[in-house]
């Protein structure tokens, strides 16, 4: 459940280097249905979350990211904020 793990954030602000991905959550009509498990948790947690902002970065501007994206893929579980 999305609402006890963000208990007291108060907006997000969610960068990718993939412009594709974006149109994707903005833009509903041009998910892949394969992936429509993984849209349906963004849209549910865009719903219960105060504010969400989607940007597009260049991968060369967010390095960080870019590492911390890559060895996460393989995780089980969300990193999640502690308050």
């Amino acid at each position: 459940m999305v609402e006890g793990k963000w208990e007291g954030v108060s907006s997000f602000v969610i960068e990718s280097d993939s412009a594709v991905a974006l149109s994707w959550i903005l833009h509903k009509e041009r998910r892949p249905w394969r992936l429509d498990r993984w849209f349906r948790d963004i849209d549910g947690a865009c719903l219960v979350l105060p504010c969400v902002c989607f940007n597009h970065v260049l991968r060369e501007a967010n390095a960080l990211a870019d590492v911390l994206a890559k060895g996460g893929e393989d995780r089980a579980d969300w990193l999640f904020l502690c308050s």
